[in-house]
């Protein structure tokens, strides 16, 4: 029961870790955002594709320093870094639950093999109705006060200040803030997707191997 009640709750907890990572790091989702808000433009004298791409290398922390093809001021690079940080802090916890969600299966085989699927199955149906329902609460919150909540979420992870800039500033031209409101939307897409999902994927083994064997 207790392992059930866990993987619950960790598996809720998924398909936001999994749409942030698949938003974040799609260097197509970042192509098109670029020629939608006129970064080629602002940069024509540099590869910003691959500029981007190392950008996220380095946030990753596949890279040890930022791309130097765009100046960037103290400020801006000494934010970049705290971004990284973050990053770090996200994909280190990304791992962790999935660690955990595969030990608590395997744990959950043995210890009730007669009835895994049946657990299995309401497993995913509610993980999956939490994260929609959770998913429903972030569309509200963000949508309808987008701006106070960008900047709490700043507030919230970097120190006061360290993150607003003038609008000249490169990092503003290079990534402005509709850009961050457009990740939102496909975060939030993704996550709905991932989540519907989960409760399909349990109500078709609930289906197939415990309804339709009995």
């Amino acid at each position: 029961m207790v392992f059930t009640i866990l993987l619950v709750i960790l598996m809720s907890f998924l398909p936001l870790f999994l749409s942030a990572y698949f938003s974040v790091f799609n260097q197509g989702f970042y192509r098109s955002e670029f020629a939608r808000y006129g970064v080629y433009e602002k940069y024509g004298d540099v590869d910003m594709d691959r500029y981007n791409q190392d950008v996220l290398d380095y946030l990753r922390g596949e890279k040890e320093s930022m791309p130097v093809e765009i100046e960037l001021t103290e400020k801006e690079l000494k934010h970049m870094g705290d971004v990284r940080d973050v990053f770090s802090l996200f994909i280190l916890l990304f791992k962790i639950i999935i660690l955990v969600v595969i030990a608590l299966f395997f744990s959950l085989f043995h210890l009730d093999k007669k009835r895994i699927i049946k657990r299995v199955s309401k497993v995913f149906i509610r993980s999956g109705i939490i994260s929609i329902i959770f998913g429903f609460l972030l569309l509200i919150f963000f949508y309808f006060g987008f701006e106070s909540s960008f900047s709490s979420f700043h507030s919230l992870f970097f120190a006061e200040g360290s993150w607003l800039f003038i609008a000249s500033a490169n990092i503003i031209n290079i990534y402005p803030e509709p850009l961050f409101f457009d990740i939102f939307v496909r975060v939030f897409s993704l996550k709905m997707i991932f989540a519907a999902l989960f409760l399909i994927s349990g109500l078709l083994l609930r289906k197939k191997f415990i309804n339709g064997g009995s």
